[in-house]
């Protein structure tokens, strides 16, 4: 990969922090679904997204995935970079919602470059407030917003994020984000199919709007 993506991508990094991320750093790539991490995981590697996209879920008690939000270029995952710092395990699952390469770094670097590099502080105090708002959002969605409503900010997040209109995802994998039944999530799409708002296919949705 040529390190002028880096620079690219991550723009508001001091040059400083660029050549500590080469220096430190690999490239990675993972194909679409593929887990990048999962809960219980030891954190050693932190990824700063290039290309592609990383969905980011949390496990319930029962089992069930909720989606708590999505990584796009220019982002990392700031709950990895948090479990990094403390050497904690993981308490997430990361999955590439496409085909995704990474720029991965280990996590032991990161005290070293909160002491000396400012750029990466302000790039991480600005990825927790964006993320926090976010999972702000997931609490008052699962709250007080029907299944309905959920799933159509879903099918309209993924298909901002695939750059068009083709979802691909089975019924099943949009259920686990949502945290409802498979069951729920095919009649939804039949009805939204019979609205004219999807066109329904083998694991993929074309989204119409």
């Amino acid at each position: 990969m040529n390190p002028d993506l880096l620079k690219t991508k991550f723009s508001a990094f001091s040059p400083e922090l660029i050549l500590a991320l080469i220096s430190a750093g690999r490239p990675l790539s993972f194909a679409n679904e593929q887990e990048i991490l999962g809960p219980g995981s030891e954190v050693s590697l932190i990824p700063l997204v290039l290309k592609g996209s990383i969905r980011v879920l949390r496990d319930d008690p029962s089992g069930k995935e909720i989606l708590l939000y999505y990584i796009q270029p220019g982002e990392s995952c700031v709950l990895s970079i948090l479990a990094g710092t403390k050497a904690q395990r993981s308490q997430i699952r990361a999955i590439a919602q496409a085909d995704t390469e990474v720029w991965v770094f280990p996590s032991h670097c990161l005290k070293l470059w909160a002491q000396n590099h400012a750029s990466w502080n302000q790039f991480v105090l600005e990825l927790y407030t964006i993320r926090f708002e976010e999972l702000v959002q997931v609490v008052n969605e699962l709250a007080f917003s029907r299944v309905d409503e959920r799933l159509l900010d879903l099918l309209q997040t993924r298909a901002k994020l695939a750059g068009g209109t083709l979802i691909q995802a089975t019924h099943q994998q949009l259920a686990d984000e949502l945290g409802t039944a498979r069951e729920v999530v095919s009649r939804l799409l039949k009805k939204l199919e019979q609205e004219k708002r999807v066109e329904l296919g083998r694991g993929k949705i074309i989204w119409l709007g």
